[in-house]
């Protein structure tokens, strides 16, 4: 004798009651949207500041090659043909 099972009920994808839409006042995740901006002003100066941390030695050090470029005692090179010393000189040592 073999079991008889009932057929399983049809599923739905649609929600129960539409959902109203989310407005200035409403907290996502918790927080409020006065937290939510104050983190959003947070992770910018965080990635200014990053930025900056990045980009201060490269810059420094560009500064660096563009003199040596146009130094006497380095290349000597007219302005303001230095500049392009910075696409022309490896960064890395390549060895022989």
């Amino acid at each position: 004798m073999q079991p008889t099972n009932d057929p399983p009920p049809p599923s739905t994808t649609e929600p129960d009651a539409p959902q109203a839409p989310p407005t200035a006042t409403t907290t996502v995740a918790g927080h409020s949207a006065a937290s939510r901006i104050a983190m959003g002003i947070l992770l910018t100066f965080v990635a200014m500041l990053l930025a900056v941390v990045i980009l201060t030695p490269i810059a420094l050090s560009s500064q660096d090659l563009i003199n040596w470029a146009g130094a006497p005692t380095g290349l000597d090179l007219p302005r303001p043909w230095p500049v392009l010393v910075l696409a022309l000189v490896p960064t890395r040592h390549r060895p022989p």
